[in-house]
Parts: C-alpha cells; sequence; structure tokens
C-alpha cells in the first residue's frame, strides 16, 4: 500500500504545471517583453555612445565653474540653459526619434516582429509593452545624466541653493519625462507608417518641433516642444526672474495641463500606431 501511495504522489509531482492563463499571463507575456526592451536598448552600441557624449557635456558646466560669476542663482541659468537648449532642443528630441521609431522598423528588418507576431500575444500589447520599455529605458538616462549637471552646477550656490533648487530639479525631469512620453509614441505611429521613418521623422523633428516651436502663435500649441516648455517654465515662479523676461514660446496653463495634453495625445498615437500595425503584414 505503501508503494502504491508513493507512486501516487510521484505522478503528482511529476505532472506538468499548467501555464498561467487571463491576466496573469498577460502580466507575464508583458513583463517580459517590458524587460526584453529595456536591456535592448541599454545594452546597444548607440545607448553607450550617447551615455559617452551625455558625460563629455558635463564639461560645460565643469568649464563655467572656472570663472563662474558671483551672481544668484548664476549656476541654475545655466543649468536650465543646458536642459532646454542642449538637451531637450536637440538630444532628448532626436535619441526619442532613433529608439522609438525603431521599435518597429528595426523588428520589421530583423524578422524579429514576424517571431513575436507569431505567438500568443495581440500587436496591441506588443505596441504598449515595448513603448514601456522604451520610456523607462530612455528616460532613465536622461534623468541620470540631468541629475549629474545638477549635482556639479548646485553647489557653486552653496548647501542652500542646493536644496532650494530641488523644484527646478523636478519640473526639468518632469519635462523630460513628458518629452520622453510624447515624442516616443509620435515616432512610433511614424514608424507604423512608413517603411523607413528616420527621414521623416528627422523633417518632422527639425520643421516642427524646432523652428515652428519657436515661432509662437498658435501653431506652436500643436507640438510636443510647447508642452514640454510649458511644464517647465509653469512651474517655478522665479524662472521668470532668472530669465530676466526672455523665456522660449511657452502656454500660459498649469504644468498638469502640459502634462495631461501630453498624455492625451500620446494616447491617440499609439492607438492610430496599432491601427497600421495590426493592417500591416511583416512577412
Amino acid at each position: 500500500m505503501a508503494t502504491k501511495r508513493t507512486s501516487k504522489g510521484a505522478k503528482r509531482r511529476g505532472r506538468r504545471i499548467p501555464p498561467p492563463t487571463g491576466s496573469q499571463a498577460s502580466y507575464n507575456r508583458g513583463y517580459a517583453l517590458t524587460m526584453m526592451t529595456i536591456r535592448s536598448i541599454l545594452l546597444d552600441r548607440k545607448t553607450w555612445v550617447l551615455i559617452a557624449l551625455l558625460l563629455l557635456l558635463l564639461g560645460i558646466p565643469m568649464r563655467w565653474l572656472m570663472d563662474a560669476p558671483s551672481d544668484k542663482d548664476a549656476e541654475m541659468e545655466v543649468f536650465m540653459t543646458i536642459m532646454i537648449i542642449v538637451y531637450l532642443q536637440f538630444i532628448v528630441l532626436y535619441t526619442c526619434l532613433l529608439y522609438a521609431s525603431s521599435l518597429v522598423s528595426a523588428e520589421t528588418e530583423e524578422r524579429t516582429m514576424t517571431y513575436l507576431i507569431s505567438r500568443p500575444i495581440a500587436r496591441s500589447e506588443i505596441l504598449i509593452y515595448k513603448y514601456i520599455g522604451y520610456v523607462v529605458s530612455v528616460f532613465s538616462i536622461f534623468a541620470l545624466t540631468t541629475i549629474l549637471n545638477y549635482i556639479v552646477l548646485a553647489p557653486h550656490g552653496g548647501s542652500a541653493a542646493f536644496t532650494r533648487n530641488l523644484d527646478l530639479l523636478g519640473y526639468t525631469l518632469g519635462g523630460i519625462l513628458i518629452a520622453v512620453i510624447g515624442w516616443g509614441a509620435l515616432f512610433i505611429l511614424m514608424a507604423s507608417v512608413f517603411k523607413n521613418p528616420l527621414m521623416p521623422g528627422f523633417l518632422y523633428s527639425l520643421f516642427w518641433e524646432s523652428l515652428l516651436a519657436n515661432m509662437g502663435g498658435n501653431i506652436s500649441r500643436a507640438t510636443i516642444t510647447y508642452q514640454i516648455r510649458t511644464f517647465i517654465f509653469n512651474g517655478p515662479s522665479r524662472l521668470e526672474d532668472m530669465a530676466q523676461g526672455d523665456l522660449p514660446v511657452h502656454g500660459g496653463h498649469t504644468p498638469a495641463m502640459a502634462f495631461l495634453v501630453t498624455l492625451i495625445a500620446a494616447a491617440a498615437f499609439l492607438i492610430m500606431s496599432w491601427l497600421f500595425v495590426r493592417k500591416r503584414d511583416f512577412n
């Protein structure tokens, strides 16, 4: 009898555990695809070149500190100039173009999209989870280097200035997050429409997000740059005094509204991307 019970117990222990179903299966697929996207971006050669470039750019605030004036908040003027002109208007914009467009186009060229859509996972899930992985990884890169810039510059104003200007750092990080979310969703849409999205994305970035965003008027409101600047400049009230009234084109609504507008636009871009990807033949 004991032998029979042992045999039955062994059979139960050897029985294959059924795969997860429902929401648990969706979570497992999403987590795996998100982590795969994060790893592929962070381990990419382009990422290491980007990080090296951003670390080299730390030489700008370091060089400024060698002849730094004693003016109040001078270090924060340099910090905001680097973030707005060097980061958000140039490096973050084109980095989002490079990485977000490759979420669809690179998968198509390498034939991995064919493999993914052959698995029990919806195309909408593929887009969403890869997009989440992109947002986490790209934002993390720029958040780290932004904080390093702040650490280099802020102590110039003393320990009180370091803590007093943390709100500027927070709103700058929020602006970068808006940029990564908004531009990323838009460039995914371009990659879903165009087989080679880099050229139309580059032209869009150059003329729409750079030139038209600085022209003012109603047309600038249709740019993501407008929402980024609105979020940053309508946060800390002393930015107007620091810039002596000479701020780039931005709106008059609240930072929360700028963030909400970007989220709505990003959601619309992703829905349109799904509509195009759903009908696209990746074979």
